[in-house]
């Protein structure tokens, strides 16, 4: 876009030179006209003419190409009223020369040639009008008139080669930069793929190390594992760095709209900052105004992703003193415009340094790139980012005085209430105890102030600063207060003064990690880095737990039948999981015809009703169920992940009896039970956690042992287990079932897609990718989720070619973690036979990966072959001379053992599993 501008510009201005040339021209005409007694009338001729062609140019009449002709024959008019006068006979060519040298900024030769052939024409002209004349001054003229016409003709002839020498140049230079945008491309669309491929090793090498950090004893294997997981967590980082700088380059950068939380979002953040030991000395405050909407719709992920690029460039560039993250709201007819301010002491950086730091891989020569590392991506991805979700950026900063990014982004609110509440807040009085002092960098206690004013502002709850102990004492006993806030510092100097305030109030400690107070003491820690979520947190904590009703458990529906209809299957296994840990008898539907047949054949008390499902949604759907069972006392409730505002009262209006968002919350799918289903049908039990007996076997403690192998096994394989985990509420048991079931489908995605696209089937194709992309979503597989996105994208652009090919990495990567996932289930509590199929298929994956040289991920199947027993002998000890072959990376030792043990396997009745 920024090319056309600059063409548009250049061709204005050639546009001007014309004019003024020919007004120049015109000018010089008229004097002539009117000093020699010419032809008078054709001085408003030519005034006419220029008011025309001005008036053209200043309304932008017309296109460029016919604007250029109409300037054209208007000086070659005046050309050719000036040369017909005997007067400038001689000098016309010069004058011609005029016109000639616009044309040929303009790089019209056809004008030029125009200008010759008005010259020639009009000298003929002369020479028929004026013989007789000429003729007496035949031989003082001839040689003049000779050098005149070859003038013209070399200056001509010179205007038209130096125009076609530049054109030439010109495609030249265009194919020039049409080659080097398309190897550019190449070269993005190779590290998009290479970035992708890098991260599935990647995510072995740092599962597999979780695994051995586990089990490792010996503090120096422990140290340099440690070692080796940190470096694989920043590479991984980085490969992520590279695909989004990839993304944003090629303009394939996707913003999607999804609920989000910015409590979660926030906490996230700094709980990936705090285990990377990110602070260091410095101090870490993030300050959220309580206004924030409680759920925003919009990329929660890239906002994520700016907020943790913003936050960690400050890290990188402050040697002392601290970061200062202020995230507030403005409110918009659209919703809102989400504000986020990264202030921190550092180094700064010069205006030179502010004006390249959107550059990709830009890194100051200054200090600032002496005490960090990186690709130097940051700031190119925070920009990128900002300006895909419509947003903006800002810079202010000064060397060696710290720097502020401003960052502010168009968002969408799903639900209006605040992010942040103080439960009783008009009982609540908070006193915060800082020594002014305390602190080397004044800005640092500055940003701890800030902090706690917007709060008081934002909470409408009294927040008292003190400075000094008596004063503390003295407020204590005048006013209401029930929360001091100290730092670690100030308790240490006088522990037990605050030990006894502790008996009365609630005096809570800000620390960072390694320290705690005596035992039995009720004062409480709040770690840092400090930020207004915890804050509030750790205020409300204390009044809900005393507040907290007795004899409510864990609350049950026993009795109650629900029909589940969902055209997703993984849909359909975490929400059936979900309502089974409330004792409710679950049925499923994977269609709105087949919830019709459930409910013409069964009886239910519950249904939840997907929203988008293809044939027959769930409005039509529910509409023909209350038509044709009218009699029937049962709640229909609307389960969708298009949880927009106002997404409730739209579905409620339709009919439904409630709406739950998807993914399913525990809270709000308790709130709706209790809605609409009878007191009688609801039970609470004891929530009490079952006392653990000392008859606890080996072989359970074995199995409670492997629930956190088995989720390190399946982030082994580049999943995200924790976020898979999220969809099930903490279920690994329920996450196991979800997984299992995205196994199962891999040939049915394999048939559907081959199918779909041998008939042509576009929309059918797609469907079958969306589906793959939620799956994906669902267990927390993201380069699957990313691929499905891509191939997306190609069947929307209508490239079937492309769509063919990325169709088939999609299907690749399903099926690798499909077959890589069946594996690790060897260490679920399957079937006997199950069992001895996953330990056959792991040796044939074994011998595959050494065949291939694939001595990492030997490795890691070696791992999960732990434990595992034929009889009474352990496979590990087996495999323990294939291990020290491998490790010695004499692969084909390795081999040989493994085929004795496969005949070993072979020859032996049965296994068993710990």
């Amino acid at each position: 876009m920024s090319n056309e501008l600059e063409r548009r510009e250049n061709a204005l201005g050639i546009h001007l030179i014309i004019l003024f040339s020919y007004t120049f021209f015109c000018l010089i005409v008229m004097a002539h006209a009117l000093m020699l007694g010419w032809e008078i009338w054709t001085v408003p001729v030519l005034i006419v003419g220029l008011l025309i062609s001005w008036s053209l140019h200043i309304a932008q009449t017309f296109d460029s190409h016919f604007r250029l002709w109409i300037y054209a024959v208007m000086n070659m008019l005046a050309l050719f009223f000036y040369g017909v006068h005997p007067e400038s006979f001689l000098i016309l060519s010069l004058l011609s020369m005029m016109p000639m040298a616009t044309f040929v900024l303009a790089g019209r030769a056809d004008f030029i040639r125009l200008t010759m052939v008005v010259y020639y024409a009009t000298m003929a002209f002369n020479v028929l009008l004026f013989g007789r004349e000429l003729e007496m001054m035949h031989s003082r003229l001839a040689g003049w008139v000779l050098l005149h016409f070859t003038l013209e003709f070399l200056v001509g002839w010179i205007s038209m080669q130096s125009i076609k020498k530049r054109n030439e140049d010109e495609q030249s230079y265009n194919s020039r930069i049409n080659e080097l945008r398309e190897a550019n491309k190449r070269t993005e669309d190779f590290l998009t793929n290479v970035s992708h491929e890098l991260r599935t090793p990647i995510n072995a090498v740092t599962g597999i190390t979780s695994i051995m950090l586990k089990n490792e004893t010996n503090m120096r294997k422990k140290m340099n594992l440690m070692s080796i997981q940190g470096a694989g967590n920043r590479l991984s980082d980085q490969i992520s760095d590279i695909m989004d700088t990839t993304e944003i380059a090629t303009g394939r950068l996707r913003v999607v709209d999804e609920n989000y939380m910015m409590s979660s979002l926030t906490n996230d953040l700094i709980m990936g900052f705090k285990l990377m030991d990110a602070f260091k000395d410095l101090e870490l405050i993030v300050d959220v105004d309580p206004f924030v909407p409680s759920i925003l719709l919009g990329d929660g992920r890239k906002v994520k992703k700016i907020l943790r690029h913003l936050i960690d460039n400050a890290l990188k560039f402050t040697r002392k003193g601290g970061v200062y993250v202020r995230i507030s709201s403005c409110r918009k007819e659209y919703g809102i415009n989400l504000n986020i301010s990264v202030q921190d002491t550092g180094v700064g950086m010069t205006s030179d340094e502010i004006d390249r730091v959107k550059e990709k891989f830009y890194q100051s020569d200054s200090g600032r790139s002496r005490t960090a590392g990186g690709l130097g991506l940051g700031m190119s991805i925070i920009n990128g980012l900002t300006v895909a979700m419509g947003g903006f950026l800002q810079i202010d900063s000064e060397k060696n005085k710290g720097s502020v990014v401003r960052v502010s982004i168009p968002q969408k609110v799903t639900r209006d209430n605040p992010c942040m509440v103080i439960a009783s807040w008009e009982k609540i009085g908070i006193a915060c105890y800082i020594w002014a002092d305390k602190f080397k960098i004044t800005e640092v206690r500055d940003y701890y102030f800030e902090l706690v004013t917007h709060l008081e502002e934002g909470l409408s709850v009294p927040v008292f600063r003190v400075t000094e102990l008596d004063e503390l004492e003295r407020l204590i006993n005048r006013r209401q207060v029930t929360h001091v806030f100290l730092g670690w510092e100030e308790y240490e100097k006088d522990t037990a003064t605050f030990d006894q305030i502790g008996e009365r109030l609630d005096v809570i400690v800000v620390a960072g990690s390694g320290v705690a107070p005596w035992e039995g003491s009720r004062v409480r820690l709040l770690s840092k880095p400090i930020n207004s979520f915890s804050i509030v947190n750790i205020v409300n904590e204390g009044r809900l737990n005393s507040e907290k009703e007795a004899g409510e458990g864990k609350m049950s529906c026993p009795g109650v039948r629900a029909l589940i209809v969902d055209d997703e299957i993984m849909n359909l296994v975490v929400a059936k999981g979900l309502l089974k840990d409330y004792k409710i008898a679950v049925e499923t539907a994977e269609s709105g015809i087949d919830a019709l047949k459930a409910v013409k054949d069964g009886h239910y008390d519950l249904i939840f009703m997907d929203h988008m499902m293809p044939e027959m949604d769930g409005v039509e759907t529910m509409k023909r169920i209350r038509r044709y069972h009218e009699d029937r006392d049962m709640a229909i409730i609307a389960l969708t992940a298009n949880a927009v505002s106002g997404a409730r009262e739209m579905f409620l209006s339709e009919g439904f009896d409630e709406f739950v968002a998807k993914p399913i919350e525990q809270a709000e799918l308790e709130r709706v039970l209790k809605k609409v289903l009878p007191e009688s049908a609801i039970a609470y039990e004891d929530d009490k956690p079952e006392p653990v007996h000392s008859s606890l076997g080996k072989a359970d403690s074995a199995l409670v042992d492997n629930d956190t192998e088995d989720v390190n096994l399946i982030r082994s394989q580049g999943i995200d287990a924790e976020e898979g985990m999220s969809y099930c509420m903490g279920s690994l048991p329920l996450y196991k079932e979800l997984v299992s079931s995205f196994c199962e489908q891999a040939e049915a995605i394999k048939d559907g897609l081959d199918a779909a696209f041998r008939q042509e089937r576009m929309e059918d194709y797609r469907a079958i990718i969306r589906s793959v992309r939620d799956t994906a979503s669902l267990i927390g597989a993201e380069d699957l989720r990313y691929l499905a996105e891509r191939a997306e994208d190609s069947i929307l652009a209508g490239d079937v070619s492309e769509m063919e090919y990325r169709g088939k990495r999609v299907y690749e990567e399903y099926r690798r973690l499909a077959n890589n996932l069946r594996a690790i289930e060897l260490k679920d509590d399957g079937q006997k036979g199950d069992k001895e199929n996953s330990l056959r298929r792991l040796i044939g994956m074994l011998k595959g990966c050494l065949a291939t040289y694939e001595a990492d991920r030997a490795t890691e199947i070696l791992n999960t072959l732990r434990g595992i027993h034929i009889g009474d002998t352990y496979i590990e000890d087996l495999l323990n001379g294939v291990r020290r072959d491998v490790d010695n990376i004499d692969l084909h030792a390795a081999a040989v053992k493994v085929e004795e043990i496969e005949r070993f396997i072979d020859g032996t009745r049965g296994f068993t599993g710990d």
